[in-house]
């Protein structure tokens, strides 16, 4: 836990000096504009708003994105306990983390995006108006992707469009009887728009859904 930890935060602090220096970089000889986003909130740490950042509208360039077709089925809340699928439940190869949940979703397809094709995916997920409190209470993930850069894993998150969110890491200050610092995700919204139905095509243009998520409440995709 201690060398996972201590790797996450490696990675965060990788992810912010990347994404700072190029936003230096963008906007040297420029006037600043204001921001449209609202990553981050006055609730938020100072270490938090750092990770926000460094995982939505200020995400580092990317060589490389693997995108999951995940089955959003299983975490239907009208499953019975004994349909969900529990982490030990189905191999790792076949599965994706969904974090905040504890549990897996199973991958039904992928596909491994470079060049342009990565590129344009980071462009479009930085565009998305990232809201702490604009997702709902639930997640039925359709896909999952990770984010790597020269082989390095940056980011990984699953994606709800029902729900408007995904998840992210965070820090906390909370310690373990080992005394060492926890990694724990939790779940971060984005507003529904144009920047979002764009992100949407572009990963269906790439890989179909091959399930839709259950109707609840009404809801409709």
């Amino acid at each position: 836990m201690k060398d996972l930890a201590t790797a996450f935060l490696a990675v965060v602090a990788s992810c912010a000096s990347i994404a700072l220096a190029e936003e230096r970089s963008q906007t040297l000889g420029e006037a600043k504009q204001p921001r449209r986003t609202s990553a981050g909130s006055d609730r938020e740490t100072p270490l938090e708003k750092m990770i926000v950042l460094a995982h939505t509208e200020s995400l580092p360039r990317c060589d490389q994105i693997i995108l999951y077709a995940l089955d959003p089925r299983d975490f239907d809340p009208r499953v019975s306990r004994g349909g969900e699928l529990e982490r030990d439940s189905i191999p790792p190869e076949s599965s994706f983390p969904i974090h905040p949940y504890g549990k897996d979703a199973r991958i039904l397809n992928e596909v491994v995006l470079s060049g342009n094709d990565a590129t344009e995916i980071v462009e479009a997920w930085r565009s998305l108006s990232f809201d702490r409190l604009a997702g709902a209470f639930c997640h039925f993930p359709v896909y999952g992707l990770r984010f790597y850069r020269e082989e390095q894993l940056l980011f990984e998150t699953s994606l709800c469009w029902q729900c408007s969110n995904f998840y992210l890491p965070m820090a906390t200050e909370v310690y373990d009887q080992l005394q060492q610092r926890r990694v724990k995700h939790q779940w971060y919204g984005f507003k529904k728009g144009k920047e979002s139905d764009r992100l949407r095509e572009l990963l269906k243009r790439r890989l179909p859904q091959f399930a839709e998520p259950p109707n609840v409440a009404g809801k409709k995709e």
